[in-house]
């Protein structure tokens, strides 16, 4: 869960829309991973606000769904 939160936030930012904060997180597990194998992660943005990016996507190993993702970010400006 924690890489594909990374994942999420990642996905915002290579769209352009800068740093966030993740504010809201759901997942639901497809399918079991395994051990020694590459988990890819693949999404989009849904949607941009002024303060908000919300991003989905899912994990997939060896070809097959592992977990689905949603989230919401709050927007952040580096200081």
């Amino acid at each position: 869960m924690t890489f594909a939160d990374a994942a999420a936030s990642t996905l915002a930012y290579l769209a352009n829309i800068g740093p966030s904060v993740t504010v809201a997180f759901n997942c639901e597990f497809l399918g079991a991973g395994v051990a020694d194998s590459t988990i890819l992660a693949t999404g989009r943005v849904l949607r941009e606000t002024k303060s908000m990016v919300f991003v989905q996507g899912q994990l997939e190993q060896n070809g097959q769904p592992i977990l689905g993702f949603s989230s919401a970010a709050k927007k952040i400006t580096p200081r």
